[in-house]
């Protein structure tokens, strides 16, 4: 359990000694901080790394200051290594140069440990086992999922609703058109604009020089002069040559 003291910087795992000028900004570890309120700051090794407390009981939960044993990274990780503590080995590890090989052998031993004891995820525990029975029984399974899922939209067809048939209850279908839609479709039509209104309004804009595709503009930043298109897609300020100068 990690309390909300905090103090300079940050740390590679949790409850790092939290007393170093290098190491502010830490959140200090309970059981950390019960045994530097009854023996004072904890030391380094000779190499800088801090001291680790150990629980002897294996219990994090108890953080009673008897049950806490302060021991080098390298004692700590002898414990558990003698004690087959895969997982906390690893986590150790992690913290000391060790060699690639040796992270990967104490990574093998975990999992090998949980697949002895039944608790790989590959095998499933009594909790997975649970949740899929469950799963099963309510028809929210994987296995089952594509036909349930076939039921729920049949039935929320006939109870009306689906997302489409709501929209289209309220007018804001997009096949419908909603009030907005229709505004900017009457605006298109009146300037011309609209593509429903076909090739011959598109030749009168060329004839007239106002096609899109004939307005040129100039990026400020290249200096490239391209069509408006164009340049809304890669120029102004989307240019990749921008400073920090910013045009309309």
């Amino acid at each position: 359990m990690i309390n909300t003291l905090r103090v300079n910087k940050f740390a590679t795992f949790p409850g790092q000694y939290w007393d170093s000028p290098q190491l502010t900004g830490v959140k200090m570890s309970t059981y950390r901080k019960i045994w530097t309120d009854a023996y004072g700051p904890i030391p380094k090794d000779d190499a800088g790394r801090s001291y680790e407390i150990h629980h002897l009981d294996k219990n994090h939960s108890n953080n009673e200051l008897a049950n806490l044993k302060l021991v080098s990274i390298q004692e700590h990780y002898a414990i558990h290594f003698s004690q087959g503590d895969w997982g906390a080995c690893q986590r150790i590890a992690q913290r000391m140069d060790i060699s690639s090989e040796v992270k990967g052998n104490l990574a093998a031993n975990l999992q090998n440990e949980r697949v002895r004891n039944g608790t790989h995820p590959w095998l499933g525990g009594e909790m997975q086992r649970a949740v899929c029975r469950r799963q099963v029984e309510n028809g929210t399974h994987a296995w089952q999922r594509s036909k349930h899922q076939k039921d729920l939209a049949i039935s929320r067809r006939n109870e009306g609703t689906l997302p489409g048939q709501i929209a289209s209850k309220n007018g804001t279908h997009n096949f419908i058109g909603g009030e907005v839609q229709r505004q900017s479709n009457q605006r298109r039509i009146s300037n011309g604009t609209h593509h429903l209104l076909g090739a011959s309004q598109n030749l009168a804009r060329i004839a007239a020089g106002t096609h899109p595709s004939q307005i040129k503009k100039q990026c400020p930043h290249c200096g490239l002069v391209c069509a408006v298109g164009n340049y809304t897609k890669y120029h102004g300020n989307k240019c990749r040559r921008r400073g920090d100068l910013i045009v309309d």
